[in-house]
């Protein structure tokens, strides 16, 4: 296995730790939401017909959302990497046409 696909399985095993992380989170604040009966959303829930579709969107929904955050928060506050080397990822610069660099030039 080449040293590239070892740190990106390792960047991945983590992205999925942090995943796992906020999907906890967000079914623990939902259990929070749900046993302090927020807004009467426990209430709400026992009296509909379909309570446990409810139930089982609204847990989807927490978990989801917080899980995402829980991933681009780890990648915005990830390390930089060092100067001088490559990316990862390939950054094509775009190039001006010789048209547009004849513009700027009668321009400038």
């Amino acid at each position: 296995m080449a040293k590239d696909q070892g740190s990106i399985r390792q960047a991945a095993g983590q992205l999925a730790a942090h995943a796992a992380i906020g999907l906890a989170v967000g079914l623990a604040v939902l259990a929070g939401l749900l046993a302090t009966d927020a807004m009467g959303l426990r209430t709400l829930l026992r009296s509909s017909d379909l309570g446990h579709v409810a139930l089982l969107v609204l847990a989807l929904q927490f978990g989801a959302g917080f899980a995402t955050f829980a991933v681009v928060t780890a990648l915005a506050l990830g390390p930089a990497e060092p100067a001088g080397e490559p990316s990862p990822m390939p950054v094509h610069l775009r190039r001006d046409s010789a048209e547009i660099q004849r513009r700027r030039a009668r321009r400038g």
